[in-house]
């Protein structure tokens, strides 16, 4: 029974059920944007999206600028832009439908790898 428990409290199982309820929350605010025409569920999660990204990098942003990380710069860049953007449009603001499905869509890939990550990867043990 302990190691059920064990199992079911990891950080393997903690990451397939948060990328599992990412791709979950894709497909239904996908489905809705579709069907109704309704891009706010859409704009909600791209700004929820991006500011858990964020907030998860901002503490490294210096080190990532110091390093010359472009591809953290890069994360970065898009995530302020995918941020500020939903959040002028969810205000109020014309945003371009194309552009808000583009970052949509990335989004949703980015979720969807984080699955297939999470659950064909596992830590065994620490070195």
């Amino acid at each position: 029974m302990h190691n059920v428990i064990d199992q079911l409290l990891s950080s393997n199982s903690r990451l397939q059920a948060v990328a599992t309820l990412l791709v979950l929350a894709h497909g239904i605010a996908g489905y809705w944007a579709w069907r109704r025409g309704d891009l706010i569920p859409v704009l909600a999660l791209n700004a929820a999206f991006a500011a858990i990204i964020l907030i998860y990098r901002a503490p490294g942003l210096p080190m990532a600028i110091a390093a010359q990380d472009t591809a953290v710069l890069v994360l970065l860049a898009f995530e302020a832009l995918a941020f500020t953007g939903s959040v002028a449009a969810l205000c109020g603001w014309a945003m371009p439908r194309g552009l808000v499905r583009l970052v949509f869509a990335a989004h949703a890939l980015i979720s969807v790898a984080l699955m297939v990550f999470a659950f064909t990867f596992r830590i065994t043990r620490l070195i």
